[in-house]
């Protein structure tokens, strides 16, 4: 089924061409005869591969089929060759098919065609759920949660066409078996059916998004749920990550300077727009409402006692302010004016003030209104997130947190998590009246322990990715450069043994910020050979030789990495590498977020890109 409304990214015909030329060539070259040598050793892996909007993910997929095909897995390739609500799906799927054919003549991968499949029935429940899943390919994709004619129709044409595939999707898991199967979204077009027919038949679904240098995984759901986090702070986990004092204390001072970064709007995302500590003449919020970018997958399908998170930001406001006495701000999601130019959120602001901005006890913060969300958390009474990390952060401040929500967070017992609706609003009123909560120094312990796994243990960095500048990276090292790419390796196998990335990613990351403690007493043969070469960095500093200054400086010795970071940016910045010298502080800030030189440099940067 064909539908003409734009999706909310399309790379275009030609990109998609071009990216396809480039996957074709990099097949050329990959070793079949060796890899199919050691395939079949292991536990059955499915991985799933369609296209979507001209995107490289079809390629990205079928280079993970490759890996797990070299690391001994019994691999085959599930071609989801039915079509959704792509304007330009049939060229897509045709290249799809070329090149899945090209690897089926090279390989002993099998491969599953979708579409050859008969159909079969479906239930009461599949229809639930496919009525859920309908509403958020129609947010994700529509970029947009207000009621509207075109979420609608979208919503309608994907429930008609996810019902029309479910019946052959449905057969596939009913008739092979797998150990664990791999998609790359779970909400988008297909992929939700794909995890729902698995479960129902015993199989793991799993995802892997990966884009411009840095990946989530997701075991069994959608990657951006975090769903597997809460089992690194839990003791009586196998997973859990935090038994040794040392790495924890070491952990909670990495996940407070994260926490000051953000609060002075400095971190990798840069999403306040000023930082805590500038003077604002905003009043205080009895109850404080931070909103997720509510059409991201983090946010989709997490609703459990509103229809969606835009009936749950409207009704919540709509209590507070008929029911209670309290004063109620929502705020934006500051990150969500990074993507003004698509027009998401625009509409969410209008209707909101439409409903409320009458009402002098409401007041409505957009992305690009000029406020610190973390302050409005501190001059609030109660705080009320959907599934924003914020909720972790307002707890450690004291403040009452309550969601209605299926956030990673929700079972911990810094944050009350409601039973219904009514127990929802209940919760609030409570709340008001006795709005301060003492948290014991286990749960504040928990939380930044928390805190930090998200934060700094479940990303996975690789060049591996699926837009088309990740393509320029990966493509010409080759497939002998993907399996080298230890990053990518782990969360592949992590993946396919059903262990959280985080959590062997966590143990590296722990053991890495013990070492420079272990490092610290070097010898005065080492401190003359530091001090020699940053001489030599100044002096080609002040000779205008910046390409040396910051050769010296990626060469420093591990330890002396951290004491090069500020030169070395100042000379990338003077070569105006703006983006790699915004890294280098980036990095220091990390460890030492109050250097005074890297933040006024980071500052002047951000003005240099800005006006660029």
């Amino acid at each position: 089924m064909k539908c003409h409304i734009p999706v909310y990214i399309d790379y275009g015909r030609d990109c998609f061409l071009k990216l396809r030329n480039m996957y074709l060539a990099f097949l050329r070259k990959v070793p079949f005869k060796v890899l199919n040598n050691y395939a079949g050793q292991a536990r059955s892996v499915g991985i799933i591969v369609s296209p979507r909007n001209n995107s490289g993910i079809p390629w990205c997929n079928l280079s993970i089929a490759l890996l797990y095909h070299a690391l001994g897995y019994s691999v085959k390739i599930i071609w989801d060759d039915l079509a959704f609500l792509d304007p330009e799906w049939d060229h897509q799927n045709r290249a799809v098919g070329e090149i899945i054919f090209f690897i089926k003549a090279k390989s002993n991968i099998p491969v599953i065609k979708v579409s050859d499949f008969t159909e079969t029935d479906i239930d009461a429940d599949d229809l639930s759920e496919i009525k859920r899943l309908s509403i958020a390919n129609a947010i994700w994709n529509v970029r947009n949660v207000v009621p509207s004619a075109e979420l609608e129709s979208y919503s309608c044409l994907s429930e008609q066409t996810l019902v029309h595939n479910a019946r052959k999707i449905k057969s596939v898991y009913k008739s092979e078996q797998f150990s664990f199967c791999l998609h790359q979204s779970l909400i988008n077009n297909n992929g939700g059916l794909h995890k729902w027919f698995g479960n129902k038949n015993n199989v793991r679904v799993g995802s892997f998004d990966i884009s411009l240098g840095r990946g989530v995984t997701g075991l069994e759901n959608v990657p951006g749920f975090r769903e597997e986090l809460p089992q690194l702070v839990d003791e009586k986990s196998e997973f859990f990550l935090f038994h040794d004092p040392e790495e924890r204390n070491l952990a909670i001072k990495a996940a407070k300077n994260e926490h000051e970064m953000r609060c002075m709007g400095t971190d990798e995302k840069e999403s306040q727009i000023i930082p805590i500590n500038e003077e604002s003449k905003e009043p205080g919020w009895d109850v404080f409402i931070p909103m997720n970018i509510l059409w991201d997958a983090a946010a989709l399908m997490r609703n459990r006692f509103f229809s969606t998170p835009y009936d749950w930001v409207v009704e919540t406001a709509d209590f507070i302010l008929a029911q209670t006495d309290a004063t109620v701000s929502v705020r934006q999601h500051p990150h969500e004016r990074k993507f003004e130019k698509y027009g998401t959120g625009t509409q969410l602001g209008k209707s909101i003030r439409q409903k409320f901005g009458d009402n002098h006890r409401f007041r409505f913060y957009s992305s690009t209104d000029k406020v610190n969300s973390y302050k409005l958390v501190k001059q609030s009474k109660v705080v009320l997130p959907y599934t924003s990390t914020l909720g972790i952060e307002a707890a450690l401040l004291g403040k009452r947190v309550i969601i209605e929500s299926d956030v990673y967070y929700g079972d911990q017992h810094f944050i009350t998590k409601a039973k219904s609706k009514q127990d929802y609003f209940d919760s609030i009123r409570a709340a008001l009246k006795t709005p301060f909560r003492a948290v014991s120094e286990a749960e504040k312990e928990k939380a930044w322990l928390l805190y930090y796994a998200l934060n700094k243990c479940s990303l996975v960095y690789s060049p591996f990715g699926l837009d088309p500048t990740d393509f320029e990276k990966w493509i010409p090292s080759g497939f002998a450069g993907l399996i080298k790419d230890d990053n990518l390796i782990t969360a592949l196998r992590c993946l396919a043994e059903n262990i959280p990335f985080a959590y062997v990613n966590g143990k590296k990351l722990l053991k890495q910020i013990r070492a420079p403690k272990r490092g610290m007493e070097r010898s005065e043969n080492d401190e003359k050979c530091f001090r020699k070469s940053m001489k030599r960095v100044v002096s080609n500093i002040n000779c205008n030789n910046y390409e040396s200054a910051v050769a010296f400086c990626e060469n420093l010795d591990e330890n002396d990495r951290l004491l090069g970071l500020y030169p070395q940016a100042f000379a990338l910045a003077k070569q105006d590498r703006v983006n790699e010298a915004i890294e280098c502080i980036r990095k220091l800030l990390c460890v030492k977020p109050r250097h005074v030189f890297g933040n006024l440099l980071l500052n002047e940067l951000r003005r240099v890109r800005c006006n660029d």
